[in-house]
């Protein structure tokens, strides 16, 4: 069992920066980040479907996250975090993973699955924009025998607190019922966003040691139209397939492909919409013809800067951004050549709007084209550019104002 909270990268496409999206397996109480999901006939973890699906799938990240899930503490010194700190520092290390950059699919057993549910809703209400991103790139959970409202054996065993060290952390985060178990299950069912992540769920109808431990019931996760399957196994073999012929291996297999799917179709429309710049100004800008300046280029930033925006090309856009911002000026007066020349001239408050444009690209700019490669590497996220959207309309409004004025001069 895990007694620190590790992401274990399972597969070299982890290491890929273009790699397709990421798949993160989370386990349960008394679980492992590697003996929870193998055969039980095999000591070795490159013989199970941690690593088949890495070779299934060599375009995409496998990761394994472990934790300290033990329900006993005969070791003082291994307390383990409550769910609400162990589900904050997961975020960081998903965030330190750049996990959040591309699609995003969890697949969790039993209570690992609670565990998802409480990272994913306190991802959306922290003010950090890297963690959302965790959120917002999840395409997909799958739940394997997990208790929505927590699990109904620890109701039993807390009784014997008294005779055993159990951990407290875990008794209030996931035994069947508690304040923090119904918090959690409500907080993702009620969340519009979470709700419309792909979710498949499966449990075991088999009995373990002669006790059916989970019902229909116990694994619906609360929002309508998903569909809780039973399997003809019990509910710890579930996540232990012996081989990719088994049922929940296909099945997985094909979730993970249609989400991933589903994603790059998308493509085309999250490129319309997607855009760091409002098409309409473009098109005014290519209705100024044959005048003092021409603005082939201007137009040819533009749309470079949305194609690269939209394709998630955030390097580019700030290199464009900076090269717009240098090529500009001479259009608010044939004096200038520099971009603080035009903030001067311009009103306070978009003279404030203009500022970061001059200041923040241009540094950005200067950090990733000339920083030599280091051991860890940080890249730009949607989330680090999106700031300067309003500061960069408000400037090409002014471009377009300055353009009419010439125009009617000319005339």
């Amino acid at each position: 069992m895990n007694d620190q909270t590790i992401l274990n990268p399972i597969t070299s496409g982890c290491q890929d920066i273009n790699r397709d999206g990421d798949i993160i397996f989370v386990h349960g109480l008394n679980g492992d980040a590697f003996k929870t999901w193998m055969p039980e006939t095999t000591t070795i973890p490159e013989d199970s479907w941690l690593y088949w699906l890495g070779e299934d799938f060599p375009n995409v990240g496998v990761w394994s996250l472990g934790y300290n899930s033990t329900l006993t503490n005969f070791e003082t010194n291994n307390i383990p975090l409550s769910l609400d700190d162990l589900s904050t520092l997961i975020l960081d290390i998903l965030e330190l993973n750049e996990i959040g950059r591309r699609p995003l699919i969890f697949i969790g057993h039993h209570t690992g699955g609670i565990l998802i549910k409480s990272i994913l809703s306190k991802s959306r209400i922290k003010s950090n924009l890297d963690w959302k991103s965790i959120s917002s790139r999840t395409q997909g959970i799958i739940f394997l025998s997990t208790p929505q409202l927590g699990c109904r054996v620890i109701t039993f065993i807390q009784y014997l607190k008294s005779i055993l060290p159990l951990n407290k952390a875990h008794l209030d985060g996931f035994t069947k019922n508690t304040l923090k178990t119904r918090e959690i299950y409500d907080n993702f069912r009620n969340d519009e966003k979470l709700r419309q992540i792909s979710i498949d769920v499966y449990y075991g109808n088999l009995k373990n040691s002669g006790i059916l431990l989970l019902k229909a019931d116990d694994v619906d996760p609360g929002i309508p139209d998903i569909e809780v399957i039973p399997i003809n196994c019990d509910n710890i073999s579930i996540c232990k397939p012996k081989s990719r012929a088994e049922y929940i291996y296909k099945r997985v297999s094909k979730f993970i492909s249609n989400s991933l799917f589903a994603v790059k179709t998308d493509i085309t429309s999250e490129i319309k919409t997607e855009l760091f710049i409002e098409s309409t100004s473009i098109e005014q800008l290519k209705s100024f013809q044959n005048l003092k300046y021409d603005l082939t280029k201007v137009v040819r930033f533009c749309e470079e800067i949305n194609s690269s925006f939209a394709a998630g090309n955030y390097l580019a856009t700030i290199f464009l951004i900076r090269a717009f911002i240098n090529h500009i000026p001479p259009i608010f007066s044939k004096e200038y050549t520099r971009f603080s020349q035009v903030i001067s001239q311009v009103s306070k408050s978009r003279g404030d709007l203009f500022k970061p444009l001059e200041n923040i690209p241009r540094k950005l700019g200067d950090l990733h084209s000339h920083d030599l490669i280091r051991h860890k590497e940080i890249l730009l996220t949607k989330e680090k550019i999106e700031p300067f959207r309003v500061s960069f309309g408000v400037l090409l409004e002014e471009i377009i104002v300055e353009m009419e004025r010439l125009k009617k001069l000319e005339n």
